[in-house]
């Protein structure tokens, strides 16, 4: 009997029990590595992060064509009353009878345009400046993104495990409550201990029994938000690696506050953001500048398509300043000085929150840490308390509520001792999210 209530501490006190795949039969083990990998591949939110990405870029793109020429075909059709003529007078300004014809009645015109802005008070070249800092700030968010989808699978694997450990806690806890209910089935047959007794035991096999249901369901949940957060519904027949052993040797970096603030991106972001709003005034105020063009245009007209009259080229410099906009150009600049002083106030809050999820998450680590050091030693004392009840009650030096008592606090200490494991292991995840991706040590 000993031997075997010593499987539930070795499954708990050296996480290297044999549950191979439970309910997925032999497929392929699925290790968090492969998880991380399926995610990164399936997540539909890095797939977005990208999409933005391309975005910003082609907003870029945009921003530099406006600095760069523009070649357009022109062609059109003007149909007038009647063809357009203009006397013609001698030198004493009389009417010699004769016209010049100056159009036509329909006028077919076909041209070739060449623009090009010279000059735009720096508003354009501040326009492709801004647009290159929010693509920096998307591709920030982008590796933010795809930090996030990594703790999420991380978590959501690590409570499967948990879920798993749990599960065979409540296995073995429905076995040892048959074997108990053997040795009670035993001594009332030989009527040594009352009926109640007996019925006492089956009620509580009857609980193991439920609590066995209960785990089984919270593996199969687990399973489904993991496939959640790699974002593909993964194969039923997946097998999973043995359980992680407890942490040990965990390291923290010297001034994680101050790492985390110079490696968060959603910092790099708002920073990015911070600097194309001051560009943004820039473009702004360049528009009440002085504007410079240049335009050549070689162009065809005649009364038929395509016509092959009066062809004519010319050249132009164009000078444009507006004098009043009705504030057009002061509102503009208003609204971006007003977005850097957002982002400001942004980036003091989100420092403040890194600091308060960084603490936090350490916190969260040591207390796991400290649990499972006294959650080793409390299976230990709860088994051996379990073994010497069930051996009492045997030759009836003590009592059914002993064993009872005994196994609760036994099922209770296995399941601290697997929740603290798995809570150290998704507060670590947790804290190197925190810090941004600036220490990662596994």
């Amino acid at each position: 009997m000993r031997r075997k209530a010593c499987v539930v501490l070795l499954v708990l006190y050296s996480f290297l029990f044999a549950v191979q795949g439970y309910a997925y039969g032999a497929g392929g083990t699925l290790t968090l590595e492969m998880a991380l990998a399926l995610a990164r591949e399936h997540n539909p939110s890095l797939a977005v992060a990208g999409e933005q990405v391309v975005q910003s870029e082609a907003d870029v793109e945009k921003a530099s064509s406006a600095m760069g020429p523009k070649l357009q075909v022109q062609a059109s059709y003007t149909r007038y009353n009647e063809d357009a003529r203009n006397p013609v007078f001698d030198g004493t300004g009389r009417p010699t009878g004769g016209y010049i014809l100056e159009g036509f009645e329909n006028t077919w015109r076909t041209a070739v345009v060449l623009t090009q802005v010279l000059y735009s008070g720096g508003s354009l070249s501040a326009n492709r400046a801004a647009a290159r800092l929010r693509t920096e700030a998307q591709r920030a968010r982008e590796i933010r993104t795809l930090q996030g989808v990594e703790n999420g699978v991380k978590r959501a694997y690590y409570d499967l495990q948990r879920a798993r450990a749990f599960l065979v806690i409540a296995e073995e806890s429905a076995r040892l409550a048959k074997e108990h209910l053997a040795v009670v089935e035993a001594l009332f047959r030989h009527g040594a201990v009352a009926k109640n007794e007996v019925l006492r035991v089956q009620v509580d096999v009857s609980n193991a029994e439920l609590l066995q249901i209960q785990s089984e369901n919270a593996v199969n949940v687990a399973w489904k938000g993991l496939s959640r957060a790699v974002g593909i519904a993964l194969p039923e027949k997946a097998a999973l690696p043995e359980p992680e052993k407890p942490l040990e040797g965990v390291e923290f970096p010297p001034d994680p506050e101050r790492l985390a603030l110079e490696s968060r991106q959603e910092m790099r972001a708002l920073d990015f953001m911070r600097q194309a709003a001051l560009k943004s005034v820039t473009a702004a105020e360049g528009q009440g500048k002085p504007q410079l063009f240049f335009e050549g245009k070689y162009q065809d007209v005649g009364d038929g398509f395509y016509p092959d009259k009066k062809d004519q080229w010319t050249l132009s410099l164009v000078a444009q300043w507006t004098l009043y906009d009705h504030g057009e150009v002061r509102s503009q600049a208003k609204k971006g000085r007003s977005m850097v002083r957002e982002f400001l106030g942004r980036m003091d809050d989100l420092e403040k929150q890194v600091i308060h999820e960084v603490a936090t998450a350490r916190l969260n680590l040591e207390s796991a840490l400290k649990r499972t050091d006294v959650a080793r030693t409390q299976v230990i004392l709860a088994e051996e308390d379990y073994r010497m009840a069930l051996q009492r009650y045997r030759v009836q030096a003590g009592t059914n509520l002993d064993v009872l008592d005994a196994r609760v606090a036994l099922v209770n200490a296995q399941n601290k001792l697997a929740a603290s494991i798995y809570d150290a292991y998704t507060a670590r995840a947790d804290f190197l999210h925190a810090l941004g991706g600036g220490y990662e040590r596994r």
